[in-house]
């Protein structure tokens, strides 16, 4: 077992034109954006420790952190439970939070330490590095400022160096101020394709000007050294050239996706915009997406999408919050990423407001950058996809994109983490879509809950469905590995034993399977489990 952990804590074992002016960016040198080829998997997800298998993070963001005589509440910690041959294996593991050796910063009550991760090589060594959020993170006396912890290489034992980033941090424009959730999202890629991953950190509650909450997004370029403060924008929607302007409560930055969607080889970044009005629509929400260039992401030819977008399938509609959830993968039809935006809050089928079945509207790629040519809307009640939308399912409140059949094509899934199941509340679902050449199809979609032969039972309040991730962990089923992507899905209310988990479900030529699937309990890890901890309420593998 490797335990990362200072000595401190102690315990028991789719419109016809493009969506923007387009510009046309100068070349730069191409690669895999945020990927490096030695961490890289096929199939999907990065490997920390060599073995050729993915690994999984997993956040835990209301652990409490047992010290010597006391106990620091909602402290936050992030498991690592590393691929191999037979799946994912809670043997060996790594633990780590703010107590962990060679650590910036002490961990505090509340901070939520792992409340958001990325995954990606900041300094392009060859190894994989971990961006870990600590959105209610106290900088100085300054409460829930936030702050993001940078773990690289993450395969030593402990990482070999750390850093701590914050609004305070030399170099970085703006100032920590109280409230601003510095951390909050998340999200890797290659912006100016030099080879080193970049970081964007998503702080919507920061205040533009006199602008309550209007959100903004720091993005910190990599280096042979790591991320660097040199370089470092800030785009909020006042920044010049962007689309729209900022107002109090539109919280820009509440989630983030990096991809390339086209216009250039650089990565992309889409940013959601969850409560932004549309017109005289309030709380509709919105996406922005800003192109990557050879001098770092540009706001001149950023677009802005939102459900009243010529295009767009389903208007905007009142506190729908298109933009919540945010996922880039290659769903087929072009050899660009396509978006994926959740709009958990969407009324499907019923007058508005506030009954909240969920849906996804899915934007295509193409050599000018995302547009709205093919996009889809979907949800429950599409036919032929199983169950059917229902009051309060939050259909989308998770997204994440892997090749599950290896036919090299991304697939879809989507968490309905408020799925009621039998007369089991809140038990949760996951769906599952499967792409193509022409894009995402019904042909051939799943749905999984707790319920599901093969995965135990279904439990209420469980939410599973409430994170996703994709990588390929292994092969426990005996299947022939051909590159197929497996699932992992967060259930942090778990109610069995009390014990939240995460369940994995392994890829076949067919699609995912119950077969061999495997179930990841905090109690596999040493230190008492706490139901309420929200183990798994946040997962990474790439």
């Amino acid at each position: 077992m490797t335990y990362f952990r200072s000595a401190r804590r102690v315990g028991t074992v789719g419109l016809g034109l493009a969506l923007g002016t387009l510009g046309s960016p100068s070349p730069s040198p191409a690669g895999e954006p945020g990927a490096s080829p030695a961490a890289a998997v096929a199939g999907g997800g990065f490997d920390l420790d060599g073995d050729g298998w993915a690994d999984l993070v997993i956040g835990i963001p209301l652990e409490d952190l047992e010290t010597t005589g006391s106990s620091i509440v909602n402290a936050g910690e992030v498991d690592v439970v590393f691929g191999g041959p037979s799946g994912l294996s809670s043997e060996p593991y790594t633990f780590l939070d703010q107590n962990t050796f060679g650590f910036q910063g002490d961990p505090e009550e509340g901070e939520l330490f792992g409340n958001a991760l990325a995954m990606a090589d900041f300094d392009g060594d060859g190894f994989v590095d971990l961006a870990v959020g600590i959105s209610n993170d106290n900088v100085g006396s300054i409460s829930d400022a936030g702050s993001v912890q940078v773990l690289y290489t993450l395969s030593s034992a402990p990482p070999t160096r750390t850093q701590l980033w914050n609004q305070n941090s030399l170099g970085i424009p703006d100032v920590s101020e109280t409230g601003d959730l510095f951390g909050l999202a998340l999200a890797a890629g290659d912006f100016n394709g030099d080879g080193f991953a970049d970081l964007a950190i998503g702080a919507p509650f920061e205040d533009v000007s006199a602008l309550v909450d209007a959100g903004v997004v720091h993005i910190l370029y990599g280096s042979a050294t790591g991320l660097t403060a040199s370089g470092t924008q800030l785009v909020s929607q006042d920044t010049v050239d962007i689309p729209n302007v900022a107002e109090s409560g539109d919280l820009f930055g509440s989630a983030l996706a990096a991809g390339e969607f086209g216009n250039g080889v650089w990565s992309d970044l889409a940013i959601g915009v969850p409560n932004e009005g549309v017109g005289t629509v309030e709380q509709a929400g919105a996406v922005h997406v800003l192109y990557g260039a050879a001098r770092g992401l540009r706001a001149n030819g950023s677009v802005f999408v939102t459900q009243d977008t010529p295009g767009v399938p389903n208007p905007a509609e009142r506190f729908d919050r298109f933009g919540t959830r945010l996922a880039a993968a290659n769903f087929g039809s072009t050899p660009h990423d396509d978006l994926a935006v959740g709009v958990p809050d969407e009324d499907v089928g019923t007058a508005c407001c506030l009954n909240d079945q969920g849906a996804v509207i899915v934007l295509y790629g193409s050599a000018t950058g995302l547009t709205a040519t093919g996009s889809q809307f979907v949800h429950q009640n599409i036919p032929g996809v199983p169950d059917v939308a229902e009051r309060f399912d939050s259909f989308g409140d998770a997204l994440v994109g892997g090749d599950f059949n290896g036919d090299g094509i991304a697939d879809l899934a989507v968490g309905v983490p408020a799925e009621s199941v039998g007369t089991e509340a809140e038990a949760g679902a996951v769906h599952v879509f499967y792409g193509s050449p022409t894009g995402l199809t019904g042909a051939g979609t799943q749905f999984w809950t707790q319920d599901t032969p093969g995965l135990g039972s279904a439990a209420a309040n469980s939410h599973f469905g409430r994170a996703l991730a994709a990588g390929n962990f292994g092969q426990p089923d005996g299947d022939p590995d051909l590159g197929h992507g497996d699932l992992a899905i967060g259930t942090p209310g778990y109610a069995v034993l009390t014990i939240p988990s995460v369940q994995v479900l392994y890829g076949t030529s067919a699609g995912l399977s119950a077969v061999g699937n495997g179930i990841v309990y905090k109690s596999n890890f040493p230190f008492s489990p706490e139901y309420d901890n929200q183990f798994g309420s946040d997962l990474a593998a790439q």
